[in-house]
């Protein structure tokens, strides 16, 4: 489908959300706009509690994303932070599960970060990412260091391959690719 096809198919709204997310993917901006993008972002945030999860933390960058959670009253914490490599303030081990839907992306979580995300999982515990499938090509930090990581790690013993899947239709009519590991 042509970028034409594609952008006639949305409506409006549809257009500007894409061309607004399309800008903040691109790259080249710095944390301080990346938090002004996802505070202005903030309406469109998910609720996990709508799949039936209760106890649950939220963990943005942005003010505005989580003055929107704070609303919802349905999270327990609220951790301003970026996931990076760097130690966010949680025990190791802390949580049976970890999502981030959305969060790579150009400038967004570096791939180094995995290591964080599974020192604050517990054994047995999930990791699920969910991504621009496209990401994986034209990211210069993913392509062909993401999944060569991921592998590494599973090959290190530090978690375990349970899925990889590609999503149709994952985000403004963009293909996903699911990862879902299971930690050691």
């Amino acid at each position: 489908m042509s970028t034409v096809d594609f952008i006639r198919k949305l409506s409006i709204e549809d257009v500007q959300a894409y061309e607004t997310n399309a800008r903040v993917f691109k790259g080249g901006l710095s944390r301080s706009e990346i938090k002004e993008y996802y505070t202005k972002w903030a309406h469109k945030y998910e609720e996990l509690n709508k799949r039936g999860f209760k106890d649950i933390d939220a963990l943005d960058p942005a003010e505005g994303m989580l003055e929107k959670a704070k609303k919802k009253n349905i999270y327990n914490k609220l951790l301003c932070e970026f996931m990076t490599e760097e130690k966010l303030p949680i025990d190791q081990g802390y949580y049976d599960c970890v999502v981030s839907s959305g969060g790579f992306g150009d400038g967004h979580i570096p791939i180094e970060a995995l290591y964080e995300m599974i020192r604050i999982v517990k054994p047995g515990g999930i990791i699920v990412i969910a991504m621009r499938e496209e990401y994986l090509e034209n990211v210069e930090s993913y392509k062909d260091k993401l999944e060569p990581l991921m592998k590494k790690m599973e090959e290190n013993g530090l978690w375990k391959k349970i899925d990889r899947y590609v999503m149709e239709e994952y985000a403004f009519s963009k293909t996903g690719v699911i990862f879902v590991y299971m930690v050691s």
